[in-house]
């Protein structure tokens, strides 16, 4: 049986709360990382209320780096996302990779969603051959993973 990778959960926030479903999606993975061909485990540190967001992602990428986990992921505090989604993200091949969600902002008055991303290619949504992710040139960090050599 393979060493469990660990992997820190860095959860920031600027109200020291985190939505139910946020924390359902966590539970799930940590359920599905036990019975994961690549076992996981997870840490989950004391991340108290910080302003601004970039100064809390600071601190987690601080804790992260002092820690001796194999990842770090980011999750905001009101994202979430169907079971299965944390896992395919740990278990990806490649080293950085987050998951689009959409613009906290009103959809009428944009027209329908609009999301947080910067597209590679212009009218391409076309997915790596090699691990069926899109390549983007910048995404929300708010569901994000990256691996300690990054």
């Amino acid at each position: 049986m393979p060493k469990p990778r660990k992997c820190m959960i860095a959860i920031p926030s600027c109200q020291d709360a985190i939505k139910v479903s946020t924390m359902r999606m966590i539970c799930d993975a940590m359920v599905d990382a036990k019975i994961d061909p690549n076992p996981v485990y997870f840490d989950i540190p004391q991340m108290e209320a910080v302003v601004p967001i970039s100064a809390a992602r600071n601190f987690g990428l601080a804790l992260f780096m002092a820690s001796d986990c194999d990842d770090l992921f980011f999750i905001d505090d009101d994202i979430s996302a169907e079971r299965g989604a944390m896992m395919r993200l740990l278990n990806s091949s490649v080293d950085f990779v987050g998951g689009v969600y959409p613009h906290r902002i009103d959809a009428d008055a944009h027209n329908g969603r609009s999301y947080p991303v910067q597209w590679a290619g212009i009218g391409s949504l076309d997915r790596h051959p090699d691990h069926g992710l899109l390549e983007v040139h910048g995404c929300a960090a708010g569901f994000l993973r990256l691996k300690r050599v990054v």
